[in-house]
């Protein structure tokens, strides 16, 4: 597998970095990750980062839609293993389905992870928006597939 059909993902996160970089700790950035983890390494990466960044307090992490309990069960283990589980995990909607790294997840349930795990994450997202003190910085490369049910 090479490199090039990451490089714009690689490239935004770069981006959203450089952004995010002279933020002062004081200041953190409150985030809301919306991901479709489990098809390539990129949002799995990316999360790391964005959980051992200082600038950035993650929110929420939701699923895409499509595979979500797959997907959240990856983060939910992410999450479990950084010792993280004060951040709460929004289902996306669509079918269910299978993702690359289901071999790392094979033997956790969903139902272990102690943070909280809506099962509607679009409802979740709204919510964790209306709950934040700080305005609310909304940033994508690709438009998000259930983006329609946030308005």
């Amino acid at each position: 597998m090479t490199l090039r059909p990451l490089l714009p993902r690689i490239a935004s996160f770069l981006l959203l970095a450089a952004w995010v970089a002279p933020a002062a700790a004081a200041e953190r950035i409150p985030v809301i990750y919306d991901s479709d983890t489990g098809d390539d390494i990129d949002d799995t990466w990316a999360l790391v980062m964005m959980l051992k960044s200082p600038q950035l307090d993650v929110k929420l992490i939701s699923t895409d839609c499509h595979k979500a309990n797959a997907r959240a069960k990856i983060q939910a283990k992410l999450l479990s293993v950084a010792g993280r589980t004060d951040v709460p995990i929004g289902l996306g909607p669509g079918p269910q389905g299978s993702t690359r790294q289901d071999e790392w997840t094979k033997d956790f349930d969903l139902k272990q992870y102690p943070g909280k795990v809506h099962k509607d994450g679009v409802q979740a997202i709204i919510d964790t928006i209306h709950a934040s003190k700080k305005p609310s910085r909304w940033g994508w490369r690709t438009p998000l597939p259930h983006e329609s049910e946030l308005n």
